[in-house]
């Protein structure tokens, strides 16, 4: 948007910060619904963390107890934040209020992440459940995977689909993968993606589930790498 035009509207109709709740006039981080000060309270998960799923480390080398039980189908994860109270809350706008410009935020932070450990691959979003993508009128993975490729121009193909289950929220790790064994498909034509990296996107990595069902599906087109990439990390 044109920077006189945004500096009326700022006037004109003030965008509040989703966070805090102030006018964004002035004090606005980027082309999202930030303010400056709540942007700079958003820590980002540091180092040392599991070489597989990305969790923070305290005392353990190289993999957490978690990963060192079993094994996930991914060759790596990273999440950007862990999943506080403030990221907890801008992904609901995002997902609840249809917030788009949340959208972008999402997609720098992974954006950041991409260049660092998946340069190349190929992106492909996480299917949401079919009854909340339905509710929403959009899936907020194939968003952010849209914004990914607005700001940078890395590819995208929406590989997957996911058949009606129970949510997994309500279930738990057992519960979780039993819901999901079989039940998220390949796509497209194996020849789009065979011989490419590919890095999943998803909003929030609680147990690993889901990401792991849909490496399933990937693993037999004859893809070479998985990378998988969440915006946070429920620790």
């Amino acid at each position: 948007m044109n920077h006189r035009l945004q500096a009326v509207l700022d006037i004109a109709l003030p965008e509040r910060c989703v966070l805090c709740g102030r006018p964004l006039f002035g004090c606005r981080a980027g082309d999202f619904a930030l303010c400056r000060y709540c942007c700079g309270r958003l820590e980002w998960l540091a180092e040392p963390r599991c070489c597989s799923c990305g969790a923070p480390l305290v005392g353990e080398q190289q993999r957490c107890l978690d990963c060192r039980e079993r094994c996930h189908g991914f060759d790596l994860h990273r999440s950007a934040f862990g999943y506080d109270f403030r990221v907890a809350e801008l992904l609901h706008c995002f997902k609840s209020d249809g917030i788009p410009s949340l959208g972008r935020f999402c997609a720098r932070a992974l954006l950041k992440l991409y260049h660092q450990l998946c340069e190349g691959a190929l992106l492909v979003p996480v299917p949401g459940h079919p009854s909340a993508t339905r509710r929403r009128g959009w899936d907020q993975a194939r968003q952010i995977c849209r914004c990914m490729q607005q700001a940078d121009g890395v590819a995208v193909c929406a590989a997957l689909r996911r058949d009606r289950t129970r949510h997994q929220k309500e279930l738990g790790l057992v519960e979780r993968q039993q819901n999901l064994r079989g039940r998220i498909r390949l796509a497209v034509d194996p020849a789009l993606i065979a011989g490419n990296s590919v890095v999943l996107i998803d909003d929030v990595y609680t147990t690993g589930a889901t990401l792991d069902a849909c490496c399933e599906a990937l693993r037999p087109a004859g893809v070479v790498s998985i990378y998988a990439l969440t915006v946070a990390m429920d620790l």
